[in-house]
């Protein structure tokens, strides 16, 4: 049934009457409307069926009660001035609907995987919210100082000459004219990481400090660190430290030094982040509805319900036992629809979310719910549980604030020997979002989190020790239980006695849930002597890095490729797996001459590629692209080079000698950490190294000064010798910190040590080297490789030369 009443454009609000009527007015012709006490009811005698609501015979629009699917349907699009949905639900269902040019712009909640996806009228469903929730590349700058630096005996600023990223000017700016500042173009928190060595001649005491300062005026807190050793030549520093900056400030890192004469060795770099997330821009409008149908009833353009202005609710009511209706809701100034509404694939014009200034109940009811956060300026949507950002794929940047702590510890806690977890104390707390607890009385050791997720977790430990040796080793520890390996730079010192002091650096992420604690343990390698915390010098940053809600593109992460190593001209199968792939995720392989042929995303941690070689030895990085976001975008997000595609040869029979006297012969880099290095003379650093070669005049050796030690890997290899018997060489291995040598046979796609040889050798760096026979018949040889693990220091270089194959 059908009822003809109001003028074009739907004034919802029925008022500016062309003719008044009585309260008790009923339309002439319609036996089944009644209107009382500001009640207008459709359908008075409960015939049932949809009940139309009609503006115009000719215009035809109408608001009708669809009795099917027990919802309002209007006939086209919905204009509300500018004013709010109050209380609204998108559209909720288990799987989607047809998307085609008509629903451009329509959007649902899908209840199976809770996310929100818009239509974009050519049959694909978007979704609003970034599934990994991940954030993608951060605005960040990276300033170097290429020349040396002589440590003033006063605090001074570090000139930085070399820009080497700087991807948003308009956020970080390394100033082109002051070198020494770092501009800050945007108000957030920002991640702060510096590094530098110094040092002089190995007599008296050397002490290097390094702070950041904001504005030329203020020390950031956190940004302190100290280096003291006692007849040391060198020592690196660097910190990593948490800090709210204002758009205008700019910071400087300045460096002092005391009496004795430092100036710093190799880079000075300067590295800020600014950390937020990442949401998207709004889609496109859908495409307008289709006109009502034609329909009788009163021919006046206006109705007016309420024409005597008793106030109170005014109610337009479809069907006296329906009793659907919508209702204007005088206490609160709004309108009321007792079911959903549903616009027919039109558009909602000039339309704002509730503003609320907190979020309201979350709960299974109020799935899709969506409202508008005036304190944090988003959109949030309802997934049943929680309140989410509501964002987009589109990847747009836009800042998300991210949870932050920053602690500081001012004791003088003890570093008993490495029998002893000593657990760090953090009894200053510079500042805590909600999502961390943290007691500086009681345990001020722990901090807990409130939210599952990711979180990064970085600072420096200041130590000072009387010990002549000194190596700090940390480690985390999880509920006071689980303890987990630190990726952190090692503090170690050696001096022949006297006061040392230095700085542990370090940082990793961890997966938390909610109510879990972490604490920070350091032992020392010395069990002798005496190694205390330096005051006010320790830090603790923690980032929560997954924040409740949206992120655009987001960041793969690689954590291995197989197999790790294929032949030339023929074509393989190799599974990448990782986190964080997405269905446009790309892969290249950076200077690879072969072919990818086909790439499959199969899921989110797997992604397989079939790809052609060349004859072509080398090794190569595996890149995957979400969108313009890298697994090398950003310091530690996962293995970016990974030893792949090394090209297995054949060879031929007879005997083969290397001295490496012109070139590497048939060896070449195995694509590590670091590489083998061709020599005539000493190595350069005192006390390791041989003082020249064992045949010739050349010999290859691994150089282990900084920053290739501790644990840094080199490699060397060659296929050309497919069916070798034997092999022997010389070696020489002087050094307090010899590491590990290993001699390894390649086949099948697999490395498999068959000797090895760990510590120092010979007594003196002018010894002579010494030699070492292998037997290979007893195994199938495809490759062969020379693989060295550095020690705990520089002085671990090792060196190799006459080398001997016998092949059938």
């Amino acid at each position: 049934m059908r009822y003809t009443a109001l003028s074009t454009g739907f004034l919802i609000f029925l008022s500016i009457a062309s003719i008044s009527y009585a309260d008790d007015f009923v339309p002439e012709g319609e036996t089944d409307v009644t209107f009382s006490a500001n009640v207008l009811t459709l359908d008075g005698d409960d015939t049932g069926g949809d009940i139309d609501l009609q503006f115009g015979n000719t215009l035809g629009e109408t608001l009708q009660w669809d009795s099917v699917n027990a919802r309002f349907s209007l006939s086209d699009s919905l204009d509300l001035q500018s004013q709010e949905l109050i209380n609204i639900r998108i559209e909720n269902l288990v799987s989607a609907p047809i998307c085609d040019a008509g629903k451009l712009g329509q959007i649902y909640y899908n209840t199976s995987d809770k996310l929100t996806y818009s239509c974009d009228g050519a049959g694909i469903w978007n979704p609003f919210e970034n599934a990994l929730n991940a954030t993608i590349e951060f605005p960040v700058v990276q300033a170097r100082r290429t020349t040396s630096f002589t440590l003033p005996t006063t605090y001074g600023d570090v000139d930085l000459d070399t820009t080497d990223l700087e991807n948003d000017v308009s956020t970080l700016d390394h100033d082109d004219t002051l070198r020494d500042r770092i501009d800050i173009g945007a108000t957030a928190m920002y991640q702060i990481i510096y590094g530098y060595t110094a040092g002089g001649s190995a007599t008296g005491t050397h002490e290097a400090r390094a702070r950041v300062r904001v504005n030329d005026t203020s020390v950031l807190p956190g940004s302190e660190s100290v280096n003291k050793n006692y007849q040391g030549e060198f020592s690196t520093t660097s910190a990593s430290f948490l800090a709210n900056l204002s758009a205008g400030d700019f910071i400087s890192l300045q460096l002092q030094r005391d009496a004795t004469v430092d100036v710093t060795q190799d880079e000075i770099y300067f590295s800020i982040i600014k950390l937020e997330g990442i949401k998207g821009d709004p889609g496109v409008p859908g495409a307008d509805g289709a006109p009502g149908s034609v329909g009788l009833g009163t021919n006046e353009n206006v109705f007016t319900l309420d024409q005597d202005d008793s106030g109170g609710d005014v109610t337009l009511q479809f069907g006296t036992t329906l009793a659907e209706f919508i209702r204007w809701d005088d206490t609160n100034s709004r309108f009321l629809l007792s079911a959903d509404l549903d616009l027919a694939s039109a558009q909602l014009i000039n339309t704002r979310f509730e503003n609320l200034p907190s979020a309201p109940s979350c709960d299974a009811l109020s799935t899709g719910r969506v409202y508008y956060d005036t304190v944090l300026s988003k959109p949030l949507v309802c997934d049943g549980t929680d309140w989410v950002e509501l964002g987009s794929g589109g990847g747009s940047s836009t800042p998300q604030p991210l949870a932050t702590a920053l602690y500081r510890d001012s004791s003088s806690t003890n570093i008993n020997s490495a029998a002893t977890d000593n657990i760090v104390p953090w009894n200053i707390e510079d500042f805590e979002d909600s999502t961390f607890l943290h007691d500086t009385v009681t345990n001020n050791s722990r901090v807990a989190v409130t939210k599952t997720a990711k979180y990064l977790v970085s600072g420096s430990v200041n130590i000072v020790s009387t010990v002549q040796r000194y190596n700090g080793i940390l480690k985390f520890r999880i509920n006071g239980t689980t303890t987990l390996p630190v990726t952190f730079q090692p503090g170690y010192i050696r001096s022949a006695s006297g006061q040392n002091e230095t700085s542990l650096t370090f940082s990793t992420i961890l997966d938390l849930n909610a109510g879990d604690y972490f604490e920070v343990l350091i032992d020392r390698e010395s069990a002798t002597g005496v190694a205390t915390m330096i005051p006010n010098s320790s830090s603790l940053s923690v980032v929560q890095l997954v924040a409740s809600g949206s992120a655009g593109s987001s960041t793969p992460f690689v954590e291995s490729v197989s197999p790790p190593v294929i032949g030339t001209n023929s074509t393989f199968d190799i599974t990448i797996t990782g986190t964080g792939f997405i269905p446009d995720s790309t892969v290249s392989i950076p200077g690879f001459p072969g072919t990818i042929n086909t790439t499959t995303v199969v899921s989110p941690t797997q992604i397989d590629l079939n790809i052609t070689t060349v004859a072509v030895q080398n090794s190569y990085d595996i890149v995957i692209d979400n969108n313009g976001t890298d697994n090398t975008t950003w310091p530690g997000n996962g293995i970016d080079s990974l030893e792949v595609l090394q090209i297995v040869g054949t060879g031929a029979a007879g005997t083969y000698t290397e001295s490496f006297e012109t070139n590497f012969g048939s060896w070449v880099s195995s694509g590590l950490a670091a590489a083998w290095t061709r020599n005539n003379g000493g190595t350069g650093s005192a006390g390791t190294g041989p003082n020249g070669a064992s045949a010739g005049a050349t010999y290859i050796y691994t150089e282990t000064s900084n920053p290739n030690f501790p644990n840094v890997q080199f490699g060397i290899q060659t296929t050309d010798f497919a069916h070798a018997e034997s092999i022997s060489f010389d070696y020489h291995m002087v050094g307090a910190d010899i590491g590990v040598l290993e001699l390894q046979t390649f086949y099948d796609g697999v490395w498999t040590t068959r000797f090895t040889l760990s510590g120092q050798q010979q007594g003196a760096q002018g010894d002579a080297y010494l030699n070492q026979f292998i037997d290979l018949s007893p195994f199938p040889v495809e490759g062969l490789r020379f693989f060295y693990t550095s020690g705990a220091n520089f002085a671990g270089d090792t060196a190799l030369d006459n080398i001997v194959i016998i092949s059938s």
